[in-house]
């Protein structure tokens, strides 16, 4: 039987914060105090010595430091008695062993962790309710995350090694044991030191409320989720570590502070390869994480992080993915939003041009589950604009200086806002409260380091939204000029932007990316995200990323969509539901089948009216279904579900309004509504929207 205090725990957890993001699915979690806590030193841990080795580690010290050098000589001595003073074979024992400021010493080898992988995944033991909280929507497998106490119990259940930090005697969430632990690999380089995940628990590394903890030298693979996950931790130092072929993230943190990411090589994740996700609350006060000499790539993210705040990167590179770096505040569940205060100095990033999401990888992601793929497959669990350097969603006051950014094929900057609803804020006065007060300051676009021109499809691309952002002493190659849309980007001696609306096409152009799902949805109608961009060239450009009333023929391949002048609506429009103004229609360039229609609906009746995408059918004259999507959001938000993860049961009205899925719409009131589709041979041109409450006409196009 549960114990009373855990189960009001967890039912205060359950109404209090539910924890609702695909991002990261996890409980309701809460900031460490940062003042309490610390980045701890290396050397830091004072007590005993643990030492792991496997079969063959002997053999491995032998090949490793093989050679006559003193140096070599004395290392390879020193790791053999090590091994002779050897006790444990898994890591997970030593970790169960451990007291707080304990070293555990890895030898070289590969830990696949064989007693950890035979417990079940679903351990019937952590089955009560007080074991999961509800997730605040219905996505993961049903609608549940495991609560601490799931930890506690069940460390191995989802978990390959698990080191669990705070006592469940006390309530201040804070590290009772196993604190200031090290775990250290013994070999020369991390890859002499493998943590091999199953590829079916989540974490191959979970460390949960165990403040002051420190991971060196080791590579982590093919977690089921994530490689290393830390949730909850008050000082961290993560260094000199390789990443690899986990289905989502490869190094993570969540709700903590104090903390370290260097010297790591993270490569081959669906989303991405390092994410200090809620991020530190200092509000631009100082910085609680630091990320340096970072080398993230062949991932569909090189760093992200929803509510990524208070974190400093530095002198890292990122490249070879779909995109750079993704900064946002579009998935609901993450503490910290909207996402502020974070600084981006001195970084490379380039060449994020690899597109994942074409239809054979994709086709391939759809028919293999993670456990079936080979392990060097990197499958999209989330949508990216491919060819983007920053993709920054919904991020305020943070800096951008000395970074260096090049062959970008679509665009180097994409700074858009994200409506507060995106999140699940439905307060009117938050609607507009992102994107502000960035600045992007001496940062060098479209030359690679030796100076060779290699430019972006266009540096800036802005949707022309918030209050103090600005652009100041930014360069490219010789005897050309930064590139933005619009052309004219506000400057920081002159106060920055004042437009708190952003452009409303622009914004409109990224609602049929909300509808993908990697295997349900793949290729949504009108998104063009997952276009392969055409390689710029070297050389100065002249394009812009987004040209009004332009011939299509002229268009570049980076472009957004062209605006067209829309006709009048059709007469199959019936009922209370009309066209408040009138709509603008665009071509997606990228998608010359596709057409997408952006503007605000009115009920005009004296009832309200409950409208539903779900159920809409974009029609054509004949009655006829043409494949289209609708939406009645104002800009970007965060889809609910993964590879594999299907809704166990109808969407919840709070996450269908926060999509755009659902609304309700008074008399007199207007909603903002966009709908995109594909024209198919033999099909005709839609001509209205049905929702079976109301019809609305759809304007030519064409």
């Amino acid at each position: 039987m549960p114990h009373p205090r855990a189960l009001l725990l967890a039912l205060l957890a359950l109404l209090l914060l539910p924890a609702v993001a695909l991002g990261h699915a996890e409980r309701a979690t809460f900031y460490p105090e940062h003042d309490k806590g610390a980045l701890p030193a290396i050397g830091a841990s004072k007590g005993r010595t643990l030492i792991v080795c496997k079969q063959d580690s002997s053999k491995r010290v032998r090949q490793i430091f093989r050679g006559s050098g003193p140096k070599t000589t004395r290392l390879r001595k020193g790791r053999l008695r090590q091994v002779r003073k050897c006790k444990f074979a898994h890591v997970q024992r030593a970790v169960d062993a451990a007291r707080s400021g304990d070293r555990i010493l890895l030898l070289p080898g590969v830990y696949r962790e064989e007693p950890s992988r035979a417990l079940p995944v679903r351990d019937p033991k952590c089955e009560s309710p007080a074991h999961w909280e509800s997730s605040g929507d219905n996505h993961q497998e049903d609608g549940r995350v495991p609560t601490y106490l799931h930890q506690v119990d069940c460390p191995n259940s989802r978990n390959l090694i698990a080191v669990i930090g705070d006592s469940i005697t006390d309530a201040d969430k804070a590290c009772d044991q196993k604190c200031n632990l090290t775990i250290e690999g013994l070999g020369r380089q991390a890859r002499d030191v493998v943590l091999e995940g199953d590829r079916r628990k989540q974490d191959v590394l979970r460390v949960d409320r165990a403040d002051g903890f420190q991971l060196r030298n080791v590579t982590v693979e093919q977690g089921a989720y994530n490689n290393v996950d830390l949730v909850e931790v008050n000082g961290f130092r993560l260094s000199k570590l390789v990443s690899r072929w986990a289905s989502h993230y490869g190094v993570l943190t969540f709700t903590s502070d104090n903390g370290l990411y260097e010297d790591i090589e993270a490569y081959g994740s669906g989303d991405s390869g390092v994410y200090p996700g809620s991020g530190p609350e200092l509000h631009c006060r100082g910085y609680g994480i630091e990320m340096r000499r970072i080398n993230s790539y062949g991932n569909t993210l090189g760093s992200s992080g929803t509510a990524g705040n208070g974190t400093w990167t530095h002198d890292s590179r990122f490249h070879d993915n779909a995109a750079g770096i993704a900064n946002d505040s579009f998935a609901p569940g993450h503490p910290g939003m909207p996402q502020d205060c974070s600084k981006w100095t001195d970084n490379r990033i380039s060449s994020n041009n690899l597109n994942l999401f074409e239809d054979a990888n994709e086709a391939y992601c759809i028919r293999t589950p993670f456990e079936q793929r080979r392990k060097e497959v990197v499958c999209p669990v989330f949508q990216v604009v491919v060819g983007v350097g920053f993709m920054l969603y919904g991020v305020n006051e943070n800096l951008f200086t000395g970074n260096r950014i090049w062959d970008q094929h679509r665009s180097a900057v994409r700074l858009f806002g994200v409506p507060a609803a995106a999140r699940g804020e439905m307060d009117p006065t938050k609607a507009y409260d992102t994107s502000h007060g960035n600045r992007f300051t001496g940062n060098v676009f479209g030359v690679r380091p030796d100076g060779t021109p290699d430019r972006n499809g266009v540096d800036v691309f802005w949707d022309e939204q918030g209050i103090g952002n600005c652009w100041e002493g930014n360069t490219t190659a010789k005897g050309a000029a930064v590139t933005s849309d619009p052309p004219k980007l506000p400057t920081c001696r002159g106060g920055g932007s004042t437009n708190p609306l952003g452009n409303s096409l622009k914004l409109a152009a990224d609602l049929p990316c909300i509808q993908w799902h990697p295997t349900r949805n793949p290729d949504p109608p009108g998104c063009d995200w997952f276009t392969t961009p055409e390689d710029p060239g070297d050389g100065p450009s002249t394009r812009t990323a987004f040209r009004a009333a332009s011939p299509l023929a002229s268009l570049a391949p980076v472009s957004v969509t062209q605006r067209v002048a829309p006709a009048a609506p059709g007469t199959s429009a019936q009922g209370p539901l009309r066209w408040k103004g009138t709509p603008q229609a665009a071509r997606p360039s990228a998608l010359p089948a596709d057409r997408l229609v952006t503007g605000r609906l009115e009920n005009t009746s004296s009832m309200a009216l409950p409208l539903d995408t779900v159920r809409a059918r974009v029609l054509d004259d004949a009655g006829r279904t043409v494949r289209g999507t609708s939406s009645f959001a104002a800009g970007f938000s965060h889809g609910l579900y993964g590879a594999g993860v299907a809704p166990k049961e109808a969407m919840p009205d709070f996450q269908a309004r926060r999509l755009g899925v659902r609304t309700v719409l008074q008399p007199g009131e207007s909603v903002p509504f966009t709908v995109a589709w594909r024209a198919t041979p033999g099909t005709t041109a839609p001509t209205r929207v049905d929702f079976g409450e109301a019809v609305v006409g759809l304007p030519a196009t064409d």
